[in-house]
């Protein structure tokens, strides 16, 4: 019986889904050096940069590959910004947000490895 308790134990376990941490680099040029970490817990914190803008949340899609982040301070000039880079292309890819919701002040981007924030390209930094 004890067995069995353990093993149903680790069945739920594994079977819960787990976003791991997440690091984007923006790494400097027109601006700072900028980080934005995703963590587990769907918090997100920008380091060095775009502070006004913490704290943010995030969410990932793993079925279509969207993410989503939202930023309940983000002011409405900075919606105003996502909204004219949503329309453009950099180097033939769409890294840029691909929706702009100002009622849920969030901003959803199909493609995870590059995201234009705000006209800065964060490049997904791959865990070592």
């Amino acid at each position: 019986m004890k067995l069995l308790f353990l093993f149903l134990c680790f069945f739920l376990i594994s079977c819960k889904e787990v976003h791991a941490d997440l690091k984007y680099t923006y790494e400097g040029g027109e601006g700072p050096k900028m980080d934005l970490l995703l963590k587990e817990n769907g918090d997100a914190e920008f380091v060095g940069g775009f502070k006004w803008l913490n704290p943010a949340k995030w969410e990932l899609d793993k079925s279509k590959k969207n993410i989503t982040l939202f930023f309940p301070k983000g002011k409405e000039t900075d919606f105003e910004t996502f909204v004219i880079h949503s329309k453009e292309k950099v180097h033939g890819n769409w890294v840029n947000p691909s929706k702009v919701d100002l009622v849920k002040r969030s901003v959803m981007y199909k493609n995870a490895n590059k995201l234009n924030i705000l006209g800065f390209n964060f490049t997904k930094v791959k865990k070592e």
